[in-house]
């Protein structure tokens, strides 16, 4: 009987727990943005304010952002940082920067997180880097990271490259981010031997038949299952170069593995099997 008075109280008056996690987060995002001169994203202010004013856990927004409390209160949100269309001179820039510390300051773990559109300078992927690296020293760590048309230089996707070493990413999405050899080249070196990312998305960044070898053979020895890389020209050349080493990869897997299936299946044993690799251009 007094559980379902308590239970009452609760529903009639009681703020979720919720909402002094995202009250805090709010302030200490408004904090950072001020002190670096920059502005809040609308998305996620209005959306923030949003679940405060009508006290209720947001499950979706504008993006993938996973927050946990030190007090081990789960909140499950989607955030997608994104510049605003057509916005005034005078109107301070959106950054990636007072998002990040505002997650490291209030001890949140993001899960999932979701950039479009962004110039990330290198001190916001050396950020960005330095939380991947928390594998082992958070609950909860980055899983999915998808930084869409977004500008970066070499230093900052040399940085990405060897955060991707240690983090605990499972996908990772470049899509529309424009990649020369050196570029590319970055990104694929924290790739090797690396039992961790399934998936990797690379459509549209201009790849050419050069990225085909590098690609090819990094894949053919890492835990990724799922590859896309529509809209790129790797062209028959490049096409050729990236399956070669996967093709001897499981070759080689065929003849150290004893053979499981049945001669009638046609299935070749080897850990390729399991692969998908999405839609070609």
């Amino acid at each position: 009987m007094q559980r379902a008075k308590e239970g009452k109280r609760k529903a009639k008056g009681a703020p979720l727990p919720s909402v002094p996690i995202l009250q805090k987060f709010l302030k200490t995002y408004e904090k950072h943005c001020t002190q670096t001169q920059t502005s809040m994203c609308p998305a996620i202010k209005r959306d923030l304010k949003t679940s405060i004013l009508n006290e209720r856990i947001l499950r979706k927004l504008h993006g993938h952002l996973l927050l946990m409390s030190t007090c081990s209160f789960f909140l499950t949100f989607q955030f997608t940082l994104v510049r605003p269309v057509d916005s005034p001179p005078s109107i301070l820039p959106i950054s990636l920067e007072p998002l990040l510390m505002t997650i490291r300051e209030e001890c949140y773990a993001l899960g999932k997180i979701c950039i479009w559109g962004l110039q990330l300078s290198n001190a916001e992927i050396a950020r960005l880097a330095s939380l991947l690296e928390l594998k082992g020293r958070t609950t909860c760590p980055f899983t999915t990271l998808e930084l869409i048309d977004c500008k970066m230089d070499l230093w900052s996707l040399e940085r990405l490259g060897k955060a991707l070493q240690f983090s605990s990413l499972r996908s990772l999405v470049l899509d529309y981010c424009k990649f020369g050899n050196e570029e590319i080249e970055s990104i694929v070196s924290g790739l090797e031997n690396n039992q961790r990312l399934q998936g990797l998305s690379l459509r549209y960044c201009g790849l050419g038949p050069q990225s085909g070898p590098g690609l090819g053979a990094v894949i053919s020895q890492s835990a990724v299952c799922e590859l896309h890389l529509d809209g790129n020209y790797l062209q028959c050349s490049g096409a050729l170069a990236l399956l070669r080493p996967i093709a001897e990869y499981a070759e080689m897997q065929g003849r150290d593995w004893p053979t499981t299936s049945s001669p009638d299946t046609g299935n070749p044993p080897g850990l390729l099997q399991g692969k998908h690799w999405g839609t070609w251009p």
